[in-house]
């Protein structure tokens, strides 16, 4: 039989890692919502606003792209 006992190691590195796939999820999100800003950048060349580039630069990096 194997016991699965968590050392406070464990419980850290696994909330560690549940709290990154969290911001992932919210940047993968982010890009998602404003897509068609890009889209609509491309079409008809209307600036981005540079909040939004600012932070879609964030949550890319965030992402590691």
């Amino acid at each position: 039989m194997t016991l699965l006992i968590k050392t406070p190691a464990d419980l850290e590195a696994a909330r560690a890692a549940q709290e990154r796939a969290a911001a992932q999820a919210e940047a993968r999100a982010y890009l998602a919502r404003t897509d068609w800003l890009v889209v609509r950048q491309a079409e008809t060349g209307t600036a981005i606003p540079e909040a939004v580039t600012r932070t879609r630069a964030e949550a890319r990096k965030l992402l590691g792209s």
